[in-house]
């Protein structure tokens, strides 16, 4: 499938004498790839809940003009299987692409395989379930930030000693759309008190931010280093530093890979009131 992308870039020639300008209209012709299948399978057990019921949703890479999402519901199989060889079975649940389990075993430590048949192609991938600490304090700080006058809330937690940790802290804004992502390692910082802000003019009294904490395997936490520091680039046109792979393959053809990342963390959630 190829795309045509017309770019009007007005080139401003400044002249001495004539101050003249003019416009030149520039065809760049560009190649969109094969729709590519898109798999968010983020098992997540919340400190105090059972953990039983998991989503997974699946769609289809769109061409960059679309507006409407594509939606993968007719997958003929979504699993994943403990070390035990349990299987749970996800089920499509809507016309969204969500596939849903209401029996899942979450179990700290253990590996987990993800299977998805999909057009007669088998996906995978395996990953460990990670614990977390708890978030031991959320606070403000009215004069925080640089200048000194902004709203700050700071999460902190405690790092455990015992292994090396990495982490994915996400503060839910309600003056943002999209959360604030950040994550951290505790590779200079091993069982110590570890904190993550954020800082919103438009917070007031009484509004809430919710605070979530996961504990993240380390390539996980490559990965969204990569996507985030892609994310941060204010120039669309400029080359990513990487290609930011995830962990779910073809198993019949390495190149046919999907886009996503299958992870299973632990997590501690709290909402904070602005007082």
């Amino acid at each position: 499938m190829r795309g045509r992308l017309k770019i009007i870039i007005k080139l401003s020639l400044c002249w001495v004498v004539t101050l003249s300008a003019c416009e030149k209209v520039v065809i760049v012709n560009l190649e969109t790839a094969a729709p590519r299948l898109v798999v968010e399978a983020n098992i997540k057990w919340v400190k105090g809940t059972s953990g039983n019921v998991q989503k997974i949703r699946l769609s289809k890479t769109i061409a960059y003009y679309d507006s409407q999402s594509a939606p993968v519901n007719n997958a003929e199989d979504v699993t994943i299987k403990n070390n035990e060889g349990r299987i749970f079975n996800f089920v499509a649940a809507n016309n969204e692409g969500e596939y849903v389990c209401v029996d899942f075993v979450p179990r700290l430590g253990e590996k987990y395989e993800l299977n998805i048949l999909y057009e007669g192609k088998i996906y995978a991938a395996s990953e460990q379930l990670m614990d977390c600490p708890g978030i031991s304090e959320v606070n403000q700080d009215n004069n925080g930030g640089f200048t000194k006058d902004q709203m700050e809330v700071i999460m902190f937690y405690k790092d455990s000693p015992v292994m090396e940790n990495q982490y994915m802290i996400t503060f839910n804004n309600p003056y943002k759309t999209i959360p604030i992502i950040s994550v951290a390692e505790d590779k200079f910082y091993s069982g110590v008190q570890m904190s993550a802000s954020i800082i919103e003019e438009q917070l007031k009294k009484g509004d809430k931010v919710n605070v979530h904490l996961e504990g993240i395997s380390k390539p996980y936490y490559n990965y969204m280093r990569l996507m985030l520091q892609n994310a941060a680039g204010a120039n669309p046109f400029q080359a990513v530093a990487a290609n930011a792979k995830g962990n779910i393959y073809n198993n019949g053809l390495v190149s046919e890979y999907a886009l996503g990342y299958f992870r299973l963390s632990e997590s501690d959630v709290i909402e904070y009131i602005i007082k």
